[in-house]
């Protein structure tokens, strides 16, 4: 967590900027701005309220979720890829629910192996297509919601925190549940592979943003 904190403290010297905040350009009157009051200040001449610098803009924001989103889905990855080759030969045997179990025992351990995390890598990729997706556009539509630049504590809401809760809470209940060990990891490598195609989804938008020179549309 440290070393997040410092990663964003440099990302907000590097994109941040001072802009004029948003509700004083309307001419119809005062609107309350969204943001904190420590991240506002006035410019001492003409009273008007700026942003301070050290906000992170919509494409620093977008890059920083996919960001996470790749480091979760790597070490998923890793882990799933671990439990599935180490327990290649015992699983054949064991007591609990075994994905070696569907192959005939004759067979090569390594090439059933590969079966089922080329499987899992192919469901994660559909858990992303058909769930994960719209999770990554709802928060994308939400950081353009924001004001640019934003403090990158806004990057997500209590909704996003509830389901990374909900996450972990699943992956600790799977310990407990009667399966084997590769069978755990076939579960993160599909959690993994839905991750990492959420991040890339991230970082094309980045690079739109980029190339567009504006907000995304």
């Amino acid at each position: 967590m440290f070393k997040l904190a410092r990663i964003f403290r440099k990302l907000s010297s590097r994109f941040g900027q001072t802009v004029l905040a948003d509700d004083e350009e309307r001419p119809e009157g005062r609107v309350k701005s969204t943001l904190p009051r420590s991240y506002l200040k006035s410019d001492g001449q003409s009273g008007r309220t700026v942003y301070k610098k050290g906000g992170l803009g919509h494409r620093a924001l977008i890059f920083l979720s996919g960001f996470l989103w790749l480091n979760v889905g790597v070490y998923l990855l890793t882990i799933g890829i671990y439990l599935v080759l180490s327990n290649a030969t015992s699983s054949y045997t064991s007591t609990h629910f075994s994905l070696f179990s569907l192959f005939p025992q004759g067979d090569s351990p390594e090439q059933h192996s590969l079966i089922i995390i080329f499987s899992m890598l192919f469901l994660g990729y559909l858990k992303y297509r058909f769930v994960l997706r719209k999770t990554v556009e709802k928060q994308l539509h939400r950081i353009r919601s924001l004001p640019n630049p934003a403090p990158w504590k806004r990057l997500f809401g209590r909704k996003y925190y509830l389901l990374i809760l909900t996450m972990i809470f699943l992956g600790i209940s799977l310990r407990l549940l009667p399966i084997a060990a590769e069978t755990r990891g076939g579960i993160d490598l599909i959690i993994g592979a839905a991750l990492v195609s959420g991040a890339l989804h991230y970082f094309r938008q980045t690079l739109i943003f980029y190339v567009q020179g504006s907000n995304i549309q």
